[in-house]
């Protein structure tokens, strides 16, 4: 098994990764983690519909994982529950030679796919009086076949192939049940339902009523926009103090309830087993007091999944990526569940059977024309992830007594060479440890190098103004008449604006006018804030840089820092300015003036940057100072507000790391509030201005 292997899970709206290494004692410690949001367009209903931004969104998720970038490993990608078909059934007295065939025509009789685009794999689950009970497996071959290819594009290295609906349970699991366990995953989308015993999956189902679907609820109930509505309903959940949120989210849970009571009792009726316990896992199960309203609902014992890494708790998104993940690093995982594989094309190696998830190498004597398959102890086939409707055994004979020719050629020259290897390997390691890396990191990525541009792109505020090479903006005013001091109003009218944003707006992060001694500010106090359809963002920087990509060098967006909204003289256009970066192999060269000051001239009027410019802007660099054009632009970071706490003696001690053994920087005031930079454990790492920044004990710190 490998040393460390990656588990990349990638849905319509989220790709999560996460990087397991063996720890000993069957233990695994995480090396590495990341999360990234993917907008509209991108995946759908899991196939690729934008490559190039797909594309873009890996690199980041790969660059910005915690603690540290993910450059190199074996990848186990994982297959959406709803492409994955599974079936189980009684295969009575066969020939064995005859169970491929007969398993691939259970396949085709009972799962909607096309004759000859089927990947499918199979395992007997038990022997009983009327014969063997097979799980089988099968996802569609040209969206296997889509994902493929994609990755080789990119040179991930992707070893298998597996289903979600196995990987989830890896995590929540450690030993197998001896009861059936329901495991009920709830996204945003799509709600996914396994079922589990002590043999392992029986039974999987999808349906289309999700976390969405009670965010909906709430914006119809309480008249609030989307984002609003699902900022309410993480934070106050099911308690009956917001009757109208209760009453909303009840509504959608009664009708995930009436599902999940209609596939309980389904598999129920079909097995003769009962359910003994459902456990939550996805995303929407963060929920407060979700499992208390379905357990009285349903009837059932529930529970909340809980993902654990030597002890450190996972959040529950990130169950599939664990999974796929363990996969890769425990054996038992290999010989417990199949898996949709591609048939090995390496040429010059000893070709592997696979059979049930376990991979053994064939012997001399199975593979002789005319012989049985008896001989193979668990291994019925060459590959039965990949049969079509053409399949011969008699082709697939011969073709392995030619290849056992060829292996046997080959066995004699790999012992040759296996002899100066032993000589070789002390300066192998060494070469190894100086370039193994680099070398890996280039095989993942095809670009090693980064350059950053300063641009900027209009902002029109008036409908007369609106066209397509500008972002759609309005200008939201709001007036707080009384407040404790100026940041408390400033964070009050920060969330009034907030809730009049419409679908698909965003807020810059600063009003357009700051006073220049907030300390001293006068109520009522006036704020004007600058709002902005996202959807055209990017493609409005990218069309700046390619006016000055004159040689057409490729490259990739790596990530976009906004740092400044600027004034022109037209008072219904504001320039939204940021460092655009972007990865490549060969620099763009351009002459500085080419950047210009666009239409209008400009004037300094809010710096900051903006957390709502969405998954495409950076969150790795704090405060930064971007050369760029000879003029050095300084930016705030992005995340959300903190706000500092009550303390015991009236203040909190600002340290230089996350522990009481750093030195203290400064201190800060309750009530004051910062922008967060970075977690870890029980510490917060704050920005503070022009101190820079420090960390603080996150027991005295609330989000806003």
């Amino acid at each position: 098994m490998a040393k460390d292997t990656i588990g990349l899970d990638i849905s319509d709206n989220t790709i999560e990764v996460v990087q397991l290494a063996k720890a000993g004692f069957g233990k695994f410690r995480l090396k590495a983690i990341n999360k990234v949001s993917l907008p509209k367009g991108v995946v759908e209903n899991s196939q690729i519909k934008d490559e190039e931004a797909l594309k873009r969104y890996i690199v980041k998720l790969f660059q910005q994982a915690k603690p540290k970038a993910i450059f190199f490993g074996s990848f186990i990608f994982g297959l959406q529950e709803d492409q994955v078909y599974t079936h189980v059934f009684t295969l009575g007295e066969h020939e064995k030679r005859e169970r491929d065939l007969l398993v691939l025509e259970e396949i085709k009789m009972n799962i909607p796919l096309e004759e000859g685009n089927i990947l499918y794999s199979y395992k007997i689950l038990e022997k009983n009086k009327k014969g063997l009970r097979i799980l089988a497996l099968a996802a569609n071959k040209d969206m296997v076949s889509e994902w493929r290819t994609f990755f080789k594009k990119m040179k991930v290295n992707i070893t298998e192939f597996d289903p979600l609906a196995l990987a989830i349970y890896r995590p929540l699991m450690n030993e197998k049940s001896k009861d059936t366990i329901c495991l009920v995953d709830i996204g945003s989308k799509k709600t996914g339902v396994t079922f589990f015993d002590s043999s392992g999956l029986q039974y999987s189902f999808v349906f289309n009523i999700a976390g969405d679907e009670l965010t909906k609820r709430v914006v119809d109930t309480k008249g609030v926009d989307f984002k609003k509505a699902e900022k309410d309903k993480l934070k106050f959940g099911l308690y009956p103090k917001d009757k109208e949120l209760f009453v909303a989210l009840a509504g959608g849970l009664d009708e995930i309830a009436k599902e999940l009571d209609k596939v309980i009792k389904f598999y129920n009726k079909k097995t003769q087993k009962n359910v003994e316990e459902v456990v939550l896992i996805g995303g929407s199960s963060n929920l407060k007091k979700i499992d208390f309203y379905l357990e009285k609902k349903l009837g059932f014992k529930i529970t909340i999944g809980k993902v654990q890494v030597l002890d450190k708790n996972i959040p529950l998104d990130f169950t599939g990526a664990v999974g796929l993940a363990m996969r890769g690093l425990d054996s038992k995982w290999s010989k417990s569940d199949p898996i949709i594989k591609y048939k090995n094309g390496t040429t010059g190696k000893i070709k592997k059977f696979f059979s049930f998830g376990k991979e053994k190498e064939v012997k001399k004597e199975v593979l002789l024309k005319g012989e049985t398959l008896d001989k193979i102890n668990e291994v019925d086939q060459e590959d039965i992830t990949e049969m079509s409707e053409d399949f011969s055994f008699s082709r697939a004979a011969d073709s392995k007594k030619r290849r056992f020719k060829k292996q046997i050629f080959l066995l004699i020259i790999l012992s040759i060479f296996g002899i100066l290897a032993v000589g070789g390997a002390y300066w192998f390691r060494v070469y190894e440890k100086k370039t193994g890396e680099q070398e890996l990191v280039s095989s993942m990525i095809q670009y090693t190098e980064t350059q950053s541009f300063d641009l900027k792109i209009p902002v029109a505020v008036s409908n007369d103004e609106y066209s397509e090479d500008r972002l759609e903006g309005r200008i939201l005013k709001d007036t707080i008449n009384s407040s404790g001091t100026y940041n408390e109003a400033l964070a009050e009218s920060r969330i009034n604006v907030g809730n009049r944003l419409k679908e698909g707006e965003v807020l810059w992060r600063t009003p357009l006018d700051r006073p220049e001694n907030p300390g001293g500010v006068i109520f009522p106090v006036d704020f004007r804030w600058l709002s902005y359809r996202e959807e055209k963002l990017e493609n409005l920087y990218l069309a700046e840089l390619e006016k000055l990509n004159t040689d057409k060098i490729p490259y990739i967006l790596n990530h976009i820092d906004g740092y400044e909204v600027a004034k022109t003289e037209n008072e219904n256009i504001y320039y939204l300015k940021a460092i655009v970066t972007v990865a490549l192999n060969d620099y763009i060269e351009y002459d500085e003036s080419d950047l210009g000051d666009g239409e209008f001239s400009t004037s300094v009027t809010s710096t900051a940057t903006s957390s709502e410019f969405g998954d495409v802007f950076s969150t790795s660099s704090p405060t930064s100072s971007i050369q760029s054009g000879g003029d050095t632009a300084t930016f705030t970071p992005e995340g959300p507000i903190i706000i500092i706490a009550d303390t015991e003696v009236g203040y909190l001690n600002v340290r230089r790391g996350p522990g009481l053994n750093y030195d203290i920087l400064t201190r800060v005031s309750p009530g004051e509030t910062y922008i967060l930079v970075q977690e870890s454990g029980n510490w917060s790492k704050l920005y503070l201005g022009e101190d820079g920044e420090g960390w603080v004990l996150s027991t005295y710190t609330q989000r806003q």
